[in-house]
């Protein structure tokens, strides 16, 4: 088997009327070098990419955020309380904190989502460490 190296993504949504949005998604640095980054930073920083590319299609951020961990779930074939667990309760975080500290990150490119997430990782796992740098800048 070949292997290709993944240049660009997107989102495509079909709704039921026909219309169709298709929604560029960046690639991150961690993504492109395949750091060993845990499970859990990896499922975290899914549903952010998401949120922060969709969010404005929704009604409302918390929608969104639905969206984004139902769809992350999906997409890694684990249940959606699984996803939620490791954006809350691993992070010491009710998913009313979750939502605002990440709304605040989108909307105003506030560092207290990054520094929360980072005071949860291990200093052990430096890979973690650099990919909550690279995907927050």
């Amino acid at each position: 088997m070949i292997q290709k190296k993944v240049i660009a993504r997107y989102e495509l949504k079909i709704f039921e009327d026909g219309q169709i949005e298709l929604f560029p998604l960046k690639l991150s640095d961690a993504t492109e070098r395949e750091l060993n980054v845990s499970q859990r930073t990896k499922q975290i920083l899914a549903v952010l990419e998401k949120v922060k590319n969709t969010c404005y299609s929704y009604p409302t951020f918390s929608e969104a955020v639905t969206d984004a961990i139902n769809t992350i779930s999906a997409e890694q074939n684990i249940s959606q309380s699984s996803v939620r667990d490791k954006i809350t309760r691993q992070q010491g975080l009710s998913m009313a904190e979750f939502l605002n500290l990440t709304q605040k990150w989108i909307r105003n490119g506030d560092t207290a989502l990054k520094e929360k997430l980072q005071s949860n990782t291990s200093q052990h796992h430096a890979d973690d460490q650099e990919a909550l740098d690279n995907f927050f800048g």
